[in-house]
């Protein structure tokens, strides 16, 4: 666990443990054990707090517009942590699923949709897809399906009785501006910012769609991120109603303003402007362009348009920081390391999965000498080379990353 992080209500910070060192591993042993043979979690753990932070866009009075973060025990975590190794090497997730998952992550579900649309553009045919977005999908995911999932995995009762403990009487205040609000109760949904809710949430929707699931590629999940394919209009329906059907009938629920299709179309005769999805009654917006777990997948399968967004976001990373990157007395290699762990990656995220051509690293090239240049005070007009430049920083060409 990292050090500086907010603290629950027992105001017990992690780095307490840290520097308890064998002691404090003494203690806490005799605490899980005390845990796993039936005593309940300390009342402490039930409790948490709910600090709310505005998206950046939207009526600043909706709620819907704010992201809340729930500070819960350190200790709590621990625990957690441990149940959630031991669950691990029990349950089989579907290969379908790329979120919080060993060995897989975001880059896996990004490059299997770009390859599908390099060879369908090559075999000139069709590709639909359908981005399902779910109404938050870890909040509403009913309980008593948590604990029917783990019992489908064959997770031992009595791990399922210390996770019920963990979720049995738990309240929550809200934390803001305005003060503290007094405690209610949360009885659905998982705990938010717990080391364990991705995985139980991922054996949930397992347990929910897993008569529902195609193989891999037709299906990707990423948590409640979902992504169904098929290369005929009529399959990609039937395969929407079956989640729809086995979602919302189990309490989630998909949104209908926010789900959205794009059909890629090759063959050069269909119209795309007559293909349309439906959920019940209701259309399913269209688009050219959808952004999958912060990659901008087009339907014509180019990435300029992704290239863009990363160039975009590796300035407005660089413009959060450029009180540090423009100030004179920091030293080049202080700032080359800024520049390496925080704006950097911002540009490059996701640009493992492209068939980039020498046009696209250029624009990345550009972008880069052009945010060292600026914070070294140095401009074209100087004619200082660019790998002077670079070795200033300590950085080398985006190339060889």
């Amino acid at each position: 666990m990292k050090n500086n992080k907010a603290v629950g209500s027992d105001e017990i910070p992690a780095e307490i443990w840290k520097r308890l060192g064998k002691l404090g591993e003494l203690w806490l042993l005799e605490l899980f054990n005390k845990l796993v043979i039936g005593q309940p979690i300390p009342n402490s753990w039930r409790q948490s707090f709910l600090v709310p932070f505005y998206k950046g866009k939207g009526d600043v009075r909706d709620c819907n517009n704010y992201r809340a973060i729930k500070l819960m025990s350190h200790t709590f975590k621990i625990w957690e942590r441990i149940l959630n190794n031991r669950i691990r090497d029990i349950v089989e997730l579907t290969p379908n699923q790329c979120g919080f998952v060993t060995g897989k992550g975001t880059s896996d579900a990004i490059q299997t949709i770009r390859i599908m649309l390099e060879k369908a553009k090559i075999n000139k045919s069709n590709l639909h897809m359908i981005f399902i977005d779910l109404e938050k999908a870890f909040d509403h995911v009913p309980r008593n399906l948590i604990w029917q999932s783990l019992r489908a995995q064959n997770v031992p009762e009595q791990y399922i009785c210390l996770i019920q403990d963990m979720y049995n009487n738990v309240t929550t205040q809200v934390v803001s501006a305005a003060g503290t609000s007094d405690g209610f109760a949360i009885e659905v949904g998982v705990h938010q910012g717990s080391a364990l809710s991705p995985l139980l949430f991922n054996v949930t929707m397992d347990y929910l769609t897993k008569d529902c699931q195609r193989p891999v590629p037709w299906n990707i999940l990423y948590a409640d991120d979902v992504v169904l394919i098929s290369d005929t209009v009529a399959e990609l329906q039937s395969q929407l109603n079956l989640w729809i059907t086995s979602l919302e009938e189990n309490g989630l629920r998909i949104s209908r303003g926010k789900t959205e299709h794009m059909s890629c179309i090759f063959d050069g005769t269909t119209d795309a402007a007559q293909i349309k999805f439906y959920i019940n009654n209701t259309r399913i917006p269209t688009v050219k362009q959808f952004k999958y777990l912060g990659s901008i997948i087009s339907n014509d399968s180019k990435i300029d348009d992704d290239v863009t967004y990363r160039t975009t976001a590796g300035w407005n990373k660089w413009r959060q920081l450029t009180g540090v990157m423009c100030d004179r007395r920091m030293p080049l290699k202080i700032k080359g390391k800024l520049y390496k762990t925080a704006i950097r990656p911002a540009i490059l995220y996701g640009t493992e999965c492209w068939a980039a051509t020498k046009k696209h690293s250029t624009k990345l090239h550009t972008t880069e000498m052009r945010m060292l240049r600026w914070s070294a005070g140095v401009t074209r007009l100087d004619k200082i080379k660019k790998e002077y430049v670079r070795g200033s920083y300590g950085i080398t060409p985006m190339v060889h990353k």
